[in-house]
């Protein structure tokens, strides 16, 4: 353990939900820049990482319970949040205990209500807001399979620049964006289109080469436009089709959603955190979400 206040040298970093998304953007965290420990339901005391862009395999600092949290841990440099949406709430005793108010929060989840679900456990610390597009999964407590690209797009604002030197010539691509709830949105219709078919299905991204699959998705996502023009999200029809295009890429074909990941585990779904958002904004907008409420629904009762 690194010195805990004066004299620090590494800025301290913990990674809440070391599955494949925390492992991986923990793992590409320079040990000059930054000592990591991982929280996880399961222990590990070896980090591998495989992947296109390189290898990774050194021994990490792994913790299972909140409780274990050593006192002067309170406030460390960087905590990112990589729980799935759905168990943020459980993650609760972690952020307490690491944050503080000048804590950099960093979010690795999905969906467009980060912001409303963090914020009360952080302890009044910063929080940015991020769209990942990372392929990671985790096959084994300490192992990570990832593939593709590793691109993060934030809010445009200071502590972005900090994220962006955190991780300046890694794999990890940190993009600012003036205009971040459009980013958002968008990711969410990417997820929209992705997770909840491929899971549904229990097949790879390949199946969206099936023309009905394909209309399907695009319906989704056609749902979610109004909602997002309304939130300020400059999104059109042709965004729409843009991100189909690039779901069913051939290079897409074999890659794995979250969502897919989580069924054949037989683990719970952030459904809720997608669909579920989507059909509640619906409703208090007064507009229709029929697909949104019907995956949501399906999923419910699949996990």
């Amino acid at each position: 353990m690194p010195v805990a206040t004066t004299g620090r040298v590494r800025p301290r970093c913990a990674v809440v939900g070391s599955g494949g998304i925390g492992a991986f953007f923990g793992a590409q965290v320079p040990p000059a820049r930054g000592w990591v420990a991982y929280c996880a339901r399961r222990p590990f005391t070896r980090l591998r990482v495989e992947s296109e862009i390189g290898p990774y395999d050194a021994r990490v600092h792994c913790l299972t319970d909140p409780g274990s949290v050593p006192t002067d841990w309170q406030g460390l440099d960087w905590v990112f949040v990589a729980v799935k949406a759905q168990h943020t709430r459980s993650a609760e005793a972690w952020l307490t205990r690491l944050c503080s108010p000048n804590t950099r929060v960093v979010s690795l989840q999905n969906g467009i209500e980060q912001r409303e679900t963090i914020t009360p456990l952080i302890r009044g610390a910063q929080l940015l807001e991020t769209a990942v597009y990372c392929g990671a999964e985790l096959r084994a407590p300490g192992l990570v399979h990832q593939r593709g690209q590793a691109r993060v797009v934030t809010e445009d604002v200071p502590l972005a620049g900090e994220l962006a030197e955190l991780f300046a010539g890694t794999a990890v691509v940190i993009e600012r964006s003036p205009d971040f709830r459009t980013e958002a949105w968008r990711k969410l219709m990417v997820n929209a289109a992705a997770n909840g078919l491929t899971a549904l299905t229990r097949k790879r991204m390949g199946v969206l080469q099936i023309p009905e699959v394909a209309e399907l998705a695009r319906a989704v996502m056609m749902e979610i436009l109004p909602l997002a023009r309304v939130e300020g999200a400059r999104l059109s029809t042709e965004d729409v089709d843009r991100v189909l295009t690039t779901l069913r890429s051939p290079g897409s074909a074999e890659a794995m959603t979250s969502m897919y990941q989580d069924r054949l585990a037989d683990r719970p779904t952030e459904h809720d955190a997608i669909y579920g958002a989507v059909a509640r904004r619906a409703e208090r907008l007064g507009v229709e979400a029929p697909l949104h409420r019907a995956i949501a629904a399906l999923l419910t009762g699949a996990c």
